[in-house]
């Protein structure tokens, strides 16, 4: 019996040495995990033995463990080694099987599937939008990850975000030397036309401050005017320009814009704000009867102007002195008509020597917005858009301020453009409460563009891509509502949009989350999809097949696939591979233990064969 047990002794140091010298022989192997060799003692004891005075019969080896204790994690310059920082294991496809691996050392085959040194390919989840930088994954189902070596598709800008602030202080741009213009729509109108505006163009054109009203003409799709003879002139085609809702006017030294759609004989008049007033020391004899422009393009016409009555001279003309100048007034009807410096006042009543009478016409004509002149705006600011083609659209961002201390208007213009004129887009109107916070609009606002209009005409489209026709829809919606109205400064906080160009691939990345980038130099990232971690309820259970693969077991338990960094699962470290958790000096001291063991055993059968010596020489 003492032969059988110290020869189990001898197997079972055997046995701790060759684990201890796998260990040691895996020191240097990537993501091996140690294995403890485990013993039990042997007794062999029959029905009716008495168990207090048993002697065992040795030792047997009862398991081999590996110990899944964190390894060091070693720091390489390749994006495709990747550790494990916790639970888990890399999923393997091997042909169809499913393996599990803590050796992250991959690389790109031929093909461009991800793999390590044997070909199995490491498996992801798949992203549920190709070609997204945050594309959401399907974490049921699991496919080999496979690299895109090709160019990043471009994508047109569909959406605009800006945070600007605009000056408190700014005042709205007038034409000092002209007058305000007053629009009015005739009642007949059938009030499709929703609003309109006057602006002045050219204050110098003789006839700007004339007052005469536009009618629309649907018959012919055109608008006229009465040239001051009782004939109806057409508006050269050239000067009508629409767009959008909104249709432009040009004549006569103003513009009028008129949003909606008019209807035939919609009527709309302009007339300058003149006034002419009676002193309030004058005899009430004498009343303002009219007061009529003859020619704006004398440069005296805006001038504030006061009359005093002279009396009749020598020859029975009646004179008034004009700011100290001496004019004469013609009489008719028993009315007193004086026509200078562009204007003619008639004054009805007999008045009395030292009279006196104003006339002023309200300087300050809101001028009109045009972008090829930075004296019509307050502020702009431009960013790059991109169309369906990856080509780059500059577009330029107009704010007007308007009479409204709390309003602004902003317009919106692609460079590039071979309208003739050029005509931006908007304006969007833009409230602001007493606290400078946006009122209005609430919403985003949508612009539509026709790039055929736009240099370079290459066929390209703005906007979101249908998924139905794969077209682009050339709207392009821009958020307002972060803009303030803060303080003496403007200010460009954050201006995005949401198009690129096309880009050529950079690298790849992973981050902690397991997540596979692909870079490009549009700054663009797409997700190819976000590595699968698998952990099991005892992982010392699962099968080892060599390679640092392991296999499911029964002893294992079901497999459980989840994303980096939940539940129980570690974090993925690109860059890295964990090293083997061998313990060299623990093992070294494990090996002269197993020795002495070894020897100790050996020991033990030359006692017993010394004894039995001793019984076989007695005679």
């Amino acid at each position: 019996m003492p032969f059988r047990i110290g020869l189990s002794g001898l197997n079972a140091a055997s046995a701790d040495l060759e684990v201890t010298g796998n260990n040691i022989a895996n020191a240097g192997t990537v993501g091996f995990k140690e294995s403890r060799a485990e013993f039990a003692d042997v007794f062999a004891n029959s029905y009716g033995d008495i168990t207090k005075t048993a002697i065992g019969s040795g030792v047997r080896l009862e398991a081999v463990t590996q110990q899944f204790s964190q390894g060091n994690i070693d720091f390489t310059d390749n994006a495709l080694d990747l550790a494990i920082n916790g639970e888990g294991f890399f999923v393997l496809n091997d042909n169809g099987e499913q393996l599990y691996t803590r050796a992250g050392a991959f690389q790109v085959n031929r093909d461009g599937f991800v793999v390590n040194s044997a070909g199995q390919r490491l498996q992801v989840f798949p992203p549920v939008e190709e070609n997204s930088p945050d594309p959401g994954f399907s974490t049921g189902q699991l496919s080999d990850l496979q690299l895109d070596f090709g160019d990043n598709p471009p994508r047109p800008t569909s959406e605009i975000d800006m945070s600007i602030n605009l000056s408190s202080e700014a005042e709205q741009i007038v034409d000092e030397e002209a007058g305000v213009i007053n629009v009015t729509a005739d009642p007949a109108n059938t009030g499709a036309v929703t609003e309109s505006r006057v602006y002045v163009v050219d204050s110098s054109n003789p006839n700007y401050l004339n007052p005469f009203t536009l009618t629309y003409d649907a018959t012919n799709d055109e608008y006229t005017y009465d040239d001051g003879t009782g004939t109806q002139v057409p508006v050269a085609a050239e000067n009508v320009v629409v767009s959008g809702d909104k249709t432009t006017i040009t004549v006569n030294g103003w513009a009028m814009e008129l949003y909606g759609t008019p209807a035939d004989g919609d009527q709309f008049s302009t007339a300058p704000e003149a006034t002419a007033t009676v002193g309030s020391a004058n005899t009430s004899a004498v009343t303002v009867s009219s007061l009529a422009v003859l020619n704006s393009s004398d440069p005296d016409i805006l001038d504030p102007a006061t009359l005093v009555y002279q009396g009749a001279n020598a020859a029975g003309d009646e004179q008034y002195l004009l700011n100290g100048k001496l004019v004469l007034a013609t009489v008719s009807g028993g009315q007193h008509v004086i026509s200078e410096n562009g204007w003619e006042l008639t004054l009805s009543g007999a008045p009395d020597v030292g009279d006196e009478f104003s006339v002023t016409f309200e300087p300050g004509a809101p001028v009109k917005f045009d972008q090829t002149d930075p004296e019509t705006y307050q502020y702009s600011t431009a960013l790059t858009l991109y169309d369906s083609l990856g080509a780059p659209r500059t577009a330029t961002m107009y704010f007007v301020k308007t009479e409204n201390t709390l309003e602004w208007e902003a317009y919106v213009d692609l460079s590039g453009s071979n309208l003739s004129p050029p005509q931006p887009q908007g304006p969007v109107k833009l409230t602001f409460d007493s606290n400078g916070v946006m009122t209005s609009p609430t919403t985003a606002t949508d612009f539509t563009f026709d790039l055929a209009n736009y240099d370079p005409v290459n066929g390209g489209l703005l906007g979101e891509i249908d998924p139905v026709t794969g077209e682009a829809t050339g709207v392009v919606s821009i958020d307002f509502s972060d803009i303030t109205q803060f303080g003496p400064d403007y200010s460009v906080d954050d201006l995005n949009q949401d198009g690129f160009t096309t880009g050529r691939l950079v690298g790849f990345d992973v981050d902690q989350s397991g997540v596979v980038f692909a870079r490009y130099t549009n700054g663009q990232a797409a997700a190819l999809g976000q590595v699968a971690l698998a952990n099991f309820t005892n992982p010392q259970g699962l099968l080892q097949l060599g390679d640092n693969n392991w296999a499911e077991s029964y002893a294992a338990g079901d497999v459980v696939y989840g994303e980096a960094g939940t539940s129980s699962l570690g974090l993925v470290q690109s860059g890295g591979l964990e090293a083997s958790n061998v313990d060299l000096a623990e093992e070294l001291v494990n090996l002269i233990i197993a020795q002495r063991n070894y020897q100790a055993n050996a020991q033990t059968i030359s006692t017993a064969d010394a004894i039995t010596q001793t019984i076989i020489n007695i005679r």
